[in-house]
């Protein structure tokens, strides 16, 4: 799903766009899985999401790390936009990324991909830093509030280690509230909450 075109920043803020209940799989359902890039790309501002399950299959039918590939669940371009109850799970790189200002999230839930194979394969920042945060804010963002979110691994076919669970930019705009990382079972951990700060989770 993409809505609008990139780059475009006019307002709908008096006719906002509302997108409700809506739900993506990559994979897991038979022996011929789909591959994409990115499930969803968001670049209208005033856009309202409510309710997004958006899955890249890591066990099921026809599944593999080099079969239903899928790169990062969604992209947030646009400004002032509103999402309630994201929920993305097992892509390969980051699960979410939000470059838009004026952003506000209400209940993120991310499981990390549980079949990575191996820690060289899961390297963010060109291979510099262990694993890929589920959610990153873009650098150039100065306004930005989330609250409840809860980041999971369970790295089931390889130690891997996740340097930390949200990547944001250090600016007095960019707030996060009531964040947790879980480890549910498996090797590895999450080293950090967010950015360097925060305990790790081990089992």
């Amino acid at each position: 799903l993409t809505v609008g075109t990139s780059g475009d920043k006019t307002s709908h803020k008096d006719n906002p766009i509302l997108l409700s209940d809506t739900f993506y799989r990559v994979g897991g359902a038979d022996s011929n899985p789909g591959k994409v890039t990115t499930c969803v790309i968001i670049n209208s501002s005033d856009v309202i999401g409510d309710n997004f399950w958006v899955w890249r299959a890591d066990h099921g039918a026809g599944v593999g790390w080099n079969k239903n590939t899928a790169d990062t669940g969604v992209i947030i371009n646009g400004d002032n936009v509103t999402m309630y109850g994201l929920f993305v799970e097992h892509f390969q790189e980051y699960q979410t990324i939000w470059n838009g200002n004026g952003g506000k999230l209400y209940f993120y839930q991310s499981e990390m991909p549980y079949d990575a194979p191996n820690q060289k394969y899961y390297m963010s920042h060109n291979g510099k830093v262990k694993g890929y945060a589920s959610f990153k804010i873009g650098d150039e963002v100065n306004d930005f509030y989330g609250c409840g979110l809860g980041i999971y691994c369970y790295n089931r076919d390889a130690n891997i280690e996740i340097f930390s669970g949200a990547e944001i930019p250090n600016k007095d705009g960019v707030e996060i509230r009531n964040i947790v990382t879980v480890k549910l079972n498996g090797q590895g951990q999450i080293t950090h909450v967010i950015n360097d700060k925060g305990d790790s989770v081990t089992s």
